[in-house]
Parts: C-alpha cells; sequence; structure tokens
C-alpha cells in the first residue's frame, strides 16, 4: 500500500505539471481547447490524489496532515479543490496558469521530503485536531488563490498602463471581477482563519493549560489575521480597492507562508511539522 501511495503521488506530481503546462498555453495562445486540456487533465490530477489521501488515511489509521509532508499534499489538494470550484463558478480558465504550479511547486516539496508513516502524536489525537488543521488548510488556500488573482491584477493594470499591452492582456477577466474575487476570497479566508484560531485557542488549553502560549505558529498567525482584519476593515469603511489592495493580499500571504512553511523550516515550536 505505502509503495501504490507513493506511485500514484508521483502520478499526481506528473498531472499537475502537464496541467500547468497546458494552462499556460492556453494563456500564450488564447486557444480554448488547451484550456479545456488543462481542466481535464486538473480534474484527473484531482481524483488521483484524493486517492492518495485516502489510502494514506487508511493506511495510517488518522487524517493524514500530521507532518510536513501530509501538510503539503492536503494544501496542495485543497487548492485545486477550490480552483476547481471557483474555475467552474466564475470560468476563468487563465487563473489556472497562476494556481496550478503553486498546488504542484507543494506536491514536489512534498515528494522531497520523508514520508514514512509514524505513531500518531498524543496531542494529535483530538477531536479539535480534526476541525482545526483542515480549516487553517482551506483558509490558506483561499488566501494563496486571492494572491493570484492579485497578481493577475497587477499585472493587467501594467499592460492597461502601458498602451502596448501584450497578446495575453486579452485574455485576463476584467480588472473589476480581479479585484472583487480577489476581495471575496480574502473574506473567506479571513472568517476561515479566524474560527482556525479560536479552536486552537481552546485546543491549547487543553493541551498545554493556557488559551495562547505566544510560541512562533501562534504568533505568526496573529500577524497573519492582523493583517487581513486590516484589509478587510479598509475595504469596508474605507474602500481600499484596486492596486492598493493587490499589494496588501500579497503581503498576507507572504506571512501565511512564513507561517506555514518560514515557522517550520526555521523552528516550529510546538506546531512543528517536521
Amino acid at each position: 500500500m505505502f509503495h501504490l501511495h507513493l506511485s500514484l503521488m508521483l502520478g499526481v506530481l506528473i498531472v499537475y505539471a502537464l496541467g500547468t503546462a497546458f494552462y499556460l498555453i492556453a494563456l500564450k495562445t488564447n486557444e480554448i481547447r488547451w484550456g479545456r486540456y488543462a481542466t481535464r487533465l486538473t480534474y484527473a490530477g484531482l481524483a488521483v490524489h484524493t486517492a492518495t489521501l485516502l489510502i494514506r488515511w487508511y493506511e495510517a489509521g488518522y487524517l493524514p496532515i500530521t507532518n510536513f509532508y501530509e501538510s503539503l499534499s492536503f494544501f496542495a489538494w485543497s487548492i485545486v479543490v477550490l480552483y476547481l470550484l471557483l474555475e467552474y463558478r466564475y470560468d476563468i480558465h487563465s487563473l489556472g496558469a497562476f494556481v496550478i504550479p503553486i498546488a504542484f511547486a507543494a506536491i514536489f516539496y512534498a515528494m522531497l521530503l520523508p514520508s514514512e508513516i509514524r505513531p500518531l502524536n498524543p496531542l494529535l489525537q483530538s477531536a479539535w485536531f480534526k476541525v482545526h488543521v483542515p480549516l487553517s488548510f482551506f483558509a490558506y488556500s483561499s488566501f494563496a488563490m486571492s494572491a493570484a488573482l492579485s497578481v493577475m491584477y497587477l499585472i493587467l493594470e501594467k499592460q492597461i498602463k502601458s498602451k502596448r499591452p501584450h497578446a495575453f492582456y486579452y485574455r485576463l477577466p476584467s480588472l473589476e471581477v480581479l479585484d472583487a474575487l480577489s476581495y471575496r476570497l480574502i473574506s473567506i479566508g479571513f472568517s476561515l482563519l479566524t474560527i482556525t484560531i479560536i479552536i486552537g485557542t481552546f485546543w491549547s488549553l487543553k493541551a498545554w493549560g493556557s488559551y495562547w502560549e505566544w510560541e512562533p505558529k501562534q504568533t505568526w498567525s496573529l500577524i497573519s489575521w492582523i493583517i487581513y482584519a486590516t484589509q478587510v476593515h479598509g475595504r469596508s469603511v474605507s474602500g481600499w480597492r484596486g492596486k492598493k489592495a493587490a499589494y496588501w493580499s500579497l503581503l498576507g500571504f507572504l506571512t501565511i507562508i512564513f507561517t506555514y512553511l518560514g515557522v517550520n523550516v526555521f523552528g516550529g515550536g510546538l506546531h512543528g511539522f517536521l
């Protein structure tokens, strides 16, 4: 079973790589067929990816988000799920060229890490774990999608100002659509992150005897929350939109990346996925 899991993960990596290539070709050529090929590949990759998670769950006997390898896989899976929902809802194939590479990079990184199944840490034998961790990754995925849309916004805005736009200028959604959808994803991610932090405080009380330990991941989660709270407040009160909102979204996602990857690499504290 373990070898089957790794073989399927390699297949997922290859399919996401092909999906990335096809989305980029679709963006460059503006040919609908390449976008359709890319979407079909992404659905196929998601199906196989889901199978790897279920196999891992069966093999381990617990929800497989307990170490760095598993968490990267789940992060990639949640990004692809959210992306395909958005593509289905809004028919924005060009977004795939900016999002699926993130899923590919996460799987590629995961494949470089130890993947053996280990006994479950007693700390994770809690109902809080089954809610807290998956919600955090869906929050991260929402922020990743918002950041991708913000990059698209900045590219399009620069193309408009250049007065000599490249061909793919005509293949991106309007600035208004990109701005609105980016904020909608930030709102979703911010709500999920808020719930995640609240649940985390109760879990912390049960596990360590206090609501807050000020360890690295908690601290950086709070910093990320403040940045996105500022953006949500700025949007609702001061009407933050456009370029400023796009840069703020990217700043927020950088803190999310450090909260997840940086803290784990440089010192995960009580939350380390190492």
